[in-house]
């Protein structure tokens, strides 16, 4: 697929946009807001002909999952200092059933 192919970037929307999306709202905690701008940015990113792309390695939808983790992690980190994490931060699931749930220390 070249850059400038306008049809096989829309076919390629079509295809992937909700999986791109599906994984942007699942990192970013359930904030469809947030998902959706991101999804948006990730293939205005995967368009751009200045993005470098190596055809040997990975899937297009592990390409376009890459550049969605990098948009997020962007995100999380030109957010205002000392604003509270919320779901415009990056998620990372601990594996304790909710990836959400604000860490408290157990007392001493």
């Amino acid at each position: 697929m070249r850059k400038g192919d306008s049809a096989a970037w829309a076919a390629v929307y079509e295809q992937l946009a909700d999986r791109v999306f599906q994984h942007a709202l699942y990192r970013l905690a359930g904030d469809r807001e947030a998902a959706e701008v991101i999804t948006q940015e990730v293939f205005v990113r995967a368009s751009s002909p200045s993005i470098h792309t190596s055809r040997q390695k990975g899937t297009l939808l592990g390409w376009l999952r890459g550049i969605c983790r990098r948009a997020i992690a962007r995100r999380y980190r030109t957010r205002p200092a000392g604003a509270a994490p919320g779901n415009a931060g990056l998620v990372v699931p601990d594996g304790s059933g909710c990836c959400c749930e604000p860490v408290t220390p157990a007392p001493d």
